[in-house]
């Protein structure tokens, strides 16, 4: 799919981190048994372009203290790197995605319509569909994982 992508064609492979614990550099005991630690979720992923003709790519995090996954989490964390991915590629046409497939994420109804009237609001009329592949559920098996690994 990456080297089938046209000029004005954009792929997101994308996936959730595991929820991570924050953790101070001086902690009381309290905190540091876990009793009071705030967790974070880190949403990442690869945006896949084409730039002057050749295959170009983007990795993005984004880090959120909402550890919500539904449809509009995964929006939540989407919208900056919609926005940004304008900057690079002005009349974006189609797009695609890649993520694994839990129901409680991506592969539902409500995330298909939100990330249809998101990406119509911010690509505007030169979008004219976008489309998404769902791979088996888990960790460890593509671009987007490899972005989280820094912390595992």
């Amino acid at each position: 799919m990456k080297d089938s992508l046209g000029a004005n064609e954009v792929l997101y492979h994308i996936d959730f981190s595991e929820n991570y614990s924050t953790k101070y550099e001086e902690e009381v005991q309290s905190v540091h048994f876990g009793a009071s630690r705030k967790q974070v979720s880190i949403h990442t992923g690869v945006m896949y372009f084409k730039k002057d003709g050749e295959l170009t790519y983007q990795s993005f995090a984004s880090v959120a203290d909402n550890l919500d996954h539904s449809a509009m989490g995964v929006t939540s964390h989407m919208i900056p790197i919609y926005e940004h991915t304008k900057t690079l590629v002005p009349n974006v046409t189609v797009v695609h995605f890649i993520s694994d497939g839990p129901s409680s994420q991506y592969k539902n109804k409500n995330n298909l319509n939100l990330s249809r009237e998101t990406l119509k609001r911010i690509f505007g009329k030169s979008l004219r569909a976008f489309g998404w592949n769902f791979s088996v559920s888990g960790h460890g098996k593509g671009a987007a994982d490899g972005v989280g690994a820094w912390g595992c």
